[in-house]
């Protein structure tokens, strides 16, 4: 079996196909030749169904891939406010950042999504400024 099938069908969204390889056997954690799981994979698309199942099944909440990034980087990076809330009430690392320096809360800032900007924040620990 191979378990690169798992971090495809997460980023494909095919949640049945997660569910089979899963049971199967397949790695929760293996990863891509960039590094990125089936975890990134997911919170990249924004499938919270794939995400909670990965998450139940034991997924690494805090590895990161070839550039430095985690899956709530991704989720951030896309907008996918949902999937980041998840992804921090699962102790998902806020603080990370890439080889080029940008955390989660960056891309945030970067595309003014004010909402994420605050979850991060909080999440973080950073005092919002009124």
């Amino acid at each position: 079996m191979n378990s690169l099938e798992l971090v495809e069908a997460a980023g494909n969204g095919d949640t049945k196909l997660v569910a089979s390889l899963l049971a199967s056997g397949a790695d929760v954690n293996s990863q891509d030749e960039h590094g990125r799981t089936a975890l990134v994979k997911a919170a990249k698309a924004g499938d919270a169904d794939v995400i909670n199942m990965l998450i139940e099944q034991g997924a690494d909440i805090h590895l990161r891939d070839n550039r430095g990034t985690n899956a709530v980087y991704w989720a951030a990076e896309k907008g996918h406010t949902h999937i980041v809330e998840i992804l921090i009430e699962n102790g998902a690392d806020v603080d990370a950042i890439d080889d080029r320096g940008w955390s989660a809360l960056d891309h945030a800032r970067a595309t003014h999504n004010t909402d994420l900007s605050r979850i991060l924040e909080k999440a973080a620990g950073i005092p919002r400024i009124v």
